[in-house]
């Protein structure tokens, strides 16, 4: 709660945390990959503006479901 009043005060728009649980238990690298892909693809739908904003305001996590919160084919386009 303190970011999103910090991000409000500041005239911003606050945006679902992107988490990774149990990152001291990530061993493989794929498993790391994965996650790192994850960001960039959101990272990279924030900046092309192709994320699907109300899907967003329902979501606890930025990669809570990706499918939903993306327009794929205008991101892979992009």
């Amino acid at each position: 709660m303190p970011f999103e009043q910090t991000a409000r005060l500041c005239g911003m728009e606050y945006l679902p945390p992107f988490v990774v649980h149990g990152t001291h238990k990530l061993q493989e690298q794929h498993q790391i990959a994965k996650h790192a892909e994850d960001y960039r693809t959101v990272i990279i739908a924030l900046r092309n503006n192709t994320v699907h904003w109300a899907h967003l305001t329902e979501c606890k996590r930025l990669n809570e479901d990706l499918n939903q919160l993306i327009n794929m084919e205008v991101s892979q386009n992009a």
